[in-house]
């Protein structure tokens, strides 16, 4: 979570536990927690980009839960999903630092395909 701090998606901490936007702090990715785990929502976060701190490459996979990671594992590690972002960045394809937030719908247990809330290139 330090690693994200300056991002534009990061992860907030308990309570609300959640994705944030930061250029829009009121645009939020949070589960409904009235709801089942196995009957709700999940999102997701895959990002990489050049961290100061550590002077490399980052690179994150995580979700609010369980089925967020997972999903986020999936969408990163698919062609098919990799060229859904290469498609909405064709204008600028060669900036080497990418945010995306993906949501993951879950009914009864299972799992669906992860779809892009947002994304960001810089």
């Amino acid at each position: 979570m330090r690693l994200l701090r300056p991002t534009r998606f990061y992860f907030s901490p308990e309570p609300s536990e959640g994705i944030i936007d930061r250029d829009h702090p009121d645009h939020q990715w949070i589960r409904d927690k009235s709801q089942p785990y196995a009957s709700t929502d999940d999102y997701g976060l895959i990002a990489r980009f050049n961290d100061g701190t550590t002077g490399s490459v980052v690179t994150v996979l995580a979700g609010l839960g369980r089925n967020g990671t997972e999903a986020a594992a999936q969408f990163a590690t698919s062609s098919q999903y990799m060229q859904l972002i290469k498609a909405r960045f064709k204008e600028n394809p060669n900036r080497p630092n990418i945010e995306v937030v993906i949501k993951v719908s879950v009914v009864d247990g299972r799992t669906g395909s992860p779809s892009i809330e947002d994304a960001f290139l810089w």
